[in-house]
């Protein structure tokens, strides 16, 4: 067994006869092995305990102690937030010997509004009391800490004992300094930034949140600054947008080292394979849920249902092709980064009446000078030929210098245009997108029409739609070898 067990660390244990202490306790590191320690839970559909964890909650539990941070997308109902909650109280019982150890020390347990929050600590409290072993760690009233506190008893505060909002845990290494689990909502970051001596972080659903999350995500890292603490989000994903989907897109597909947060992925089919979750109730969600489907149980980001490209006919335009460049006709669509925009770029290639997609990238905040150089060098295999929005007429003049053929296009004048072209493309199958470009097919899914008849741009990001729109409106006017396509 992989245990922390120098001969002279501190360890703890409640006798049988009463509430006196030694120690002696011996808390398990391996996440399984832990979680066999504390007790098993309940399954809330079959009502029997779960004799051990499903193999993707270990391996996240496993990287919480390797990585420090975690960053996990989940599908609902995959107990995700139930297994959190027991590796919050593992990091309150390991000694401070071990580095994660949060003896002493505050956590917060922040979800998408308190409330929330409060009902993750009525769920950990639950299961303290129902643990053999650990329930005597709990501290319900001063007075469990007072009798054994010694010379510190002049320290015991009399309101320090388990409430709705806050755990108190007892601390065996200095028993007038209990740890707790503190419970707040992302929407306060003023609250957040009250506390002060906080070693780990648990963020719960805070994608589910009505407001804007990004100041609580910021003011809950700078908690951890003193104590160089963990963090875990675990989180259902939102809107193709804000600071989680941010994080994603930094962290996701990157070789992971020091400071980064460890992305993981856990959907309704791994739920499935673990007994947690029946196919035979996910084959009824996907007929309720319809296109939102991927968003509740697959772990992807989506806005919701747009409305302007038809779903399915969008979807029979994904496929798998080659994405080198080839002799077709090629350009390139850019719509550059304006205030709180990103730089969206897309290049397509027409070949026998068909525009194949083969770049789509975006940056957020870029300097003009770095996307410059950027379009200069995707020029040269795009037959330097660019259309990007007037908008910026200082860039298509420092391309136009450079030799590149950059054309403005007036959103004002052209949009409803363009839309309707990329849409009729998109019906007839006349585009293929590769599946390596995900963002710009989240943003053609989950864009519709705001009340001018325009892609509405105020509920998501959708600079790489504009791009699109751009592109196939380049091409679309210097189109070869066209030939209608069946869209069945």
């Amino acid at each position: 067994m992989d245990i922390l067990t120098p001969e002279n660390e501190k360890r703890v244990r409640q006798s049988n006869s009463g509430p006196a202490y030694s120690w002696n306790d011996i808390i398990p590191l391996v996440p399984g092995e832990f979680y066999q320690d504390f007790g098993l839970i309940t399954h809330p559909r079959t009502r029997e305990p779960v004799t051990q964890l499903a193999d993707y909650q270990l391996s996240t539990w496993q990287g919480l102690l390797d990585y420090k941070r975690i960053l996990e997308i989940k599908s609902n109902k995959t107990g995700e937030s139930t297994k959190w909650l027991m590796a919050d109280f593992q990091l309150a019982v390991l000694p401070s010997s071990h580095p994660m150890s949060c003896m002493g020390y505050d956590q917060l347990v922040i979800a998408q509004t308190k409330d929330h929050a409060k009902e993750h600590l009525r769920t950990l409290r639950k299961m303290i009391i129902d643990s053999t072993k650990y329930n005597k760690y709990l501290i319900n009233k001063p007075s469990e800490i007072s009798e054994n506190a010694g010379d510190d008893v002049r320290n015991i505060l009399k309101d320090e004992q388990t409430k709705t909002s806050v755990i108190y845990l007892y601390n065996p290494e200095n028993p007038s300094k209990p740890s707790r689990i503190i419970a707040l909502g992302i929407e306060n970051y003023g609250a957040i930034l009250s506390w002060k001596n906080i070693k780990n972080i648990h963020m719960s659903d805070i994608t589910a949140s009505d407001v804007d999350i990004t100041p609580g995500v910021n003011a809950a890292m700078t908690r951890l600054a003193n104590t160089d603490g963990s963090m875990i989000i675990e989180t259902v994903p939102g809107d193709p947008s804000g600071r989680v989907f941010e994080m994603w897109q930094q962290y996701s597909g990157k070789e992971w080292k020091a400071g980064d947060f460890k992305v993981y992925t856990v959907t309704a089919d791994d739920g499935v394979r673990a007994g947690i979750i029946t196919q035979d109730f996910l084959e009824g969600e996907k007929t309720r849920l319809g296109i939102l489907y991927p968003r509740s149980y697959l772990a992807q980001f989506m806005q919701g249902a747009g409305n302007i490209f038809p779903y399915d006919l969008l979807e029979k335009c994904i496929e798998y092709y080659d994405l080198t460049l080839g002799p077709g006709y090629k350009g390139i669509g850019s719509d550059p980064a304006f205030g709180s925009s990103k730089f969206g770029t897309v290049g397509g290639e027409q070949l026998d009446g068909i525009i194949y997609i083969k770049l789509a990238e975006q940056f957020t905040r870029p300097s003009t000078s770095a996307m410059l150089e950027r379009l200069l060098i995707h020029a040269k295999s795009y037959n330097n030929n660019i259309a990007i929005d007037s908008a910026h007429p200082g860039l298509i003049t420092d391309l136009n210098d450079k030799g590149i053929n950059a054309q403005g296009v007036e959103f004002n004048k052209k949009l409803s245009e363009m839309t309707v072209k990329a849409v009729e493309y998109v019906k007839t199958r006349r585009v293929r997108i590769h599946p390596t470009f995900k963002e710009l097919i989240d943003q053609l899914k989950a864009v519709q029409f705001n009340e001018k008849g325009h892609p509405d741009k105020k509920k998501l990001s959708f600079d790489l739609g504009d791009a699109f729109l751009m592109l196939i409106d380049l091409l679309a006017s210097g189109e070869i070898g066209y030939m209608e396509l069946d869209p069945d």
